[in-house]
């Protein structure tokens, strides 16, 4: 069974960029510490389903990404259904964990997975984490509300 991890995905980004700005008003590890809840995948609420690149259609249910003061942070993808209309596998409910350090520079929020080494990236402004990502040639856009 291919594994597919889409909220993973979604912060697996090295497209964006920050924007420029002032230093004094930036947000700091302390301004961005706290709790961040997927809320939205394409523009579309979270458990409306798209097609990767492989082609399983993917439901998000749940992602929250929680962000400390000391810059580490630990996600939690729960019970993201996937299925492939290709094969006419069953649906399958998969819980995807990860955790590592971040960097926040100016709005730009770098991710480094302690596992995999592998980094991700958003943009962050005032509580609101936007991340994109391709995966197989499907692009994937996620916003993360800060609670």
């Amino acid at each position: 069974m291919k594994s597919i991890t889409p909220t993973a995905a979604l912060l697996a980004i090295g497209a964006l960029t920050a924007c420029g700005g002032d230093s004094s008003t930036s947000p700091s590890a302390q301004t961005v510490a706290g709790t961040y809840v997927l809320v939205s995948v394409n523009g579309n609420p979270r458990s409306v389903g798209f097609v990767n690149g492989s082609g399983d259609s993917v439901f998000v249910l749940a992602d929250t990404l929680f962000l400390t003061a000391n810059a580490t942070y630990t996600k939690d993808a729960v019970d993201s259904l996937k299925y492939s209309t290709v094969s006419g596998l069953t649906p399958t409910v998969s819980h995807n964990t990860a955790a590592g350090t971040y960097v926040l520079s100016d709005t730009l929020l770098t991710l480094t997975n302690s596992t995999t080494h592998g980094t991700a990236s958003g943009k962050i402004v005032n509580g609101v984490l936007t991340a994109t990502d391709e995966v197989s040639g499907v692009v994937t856009t996620g916003v993360f509300d800060k609670q």
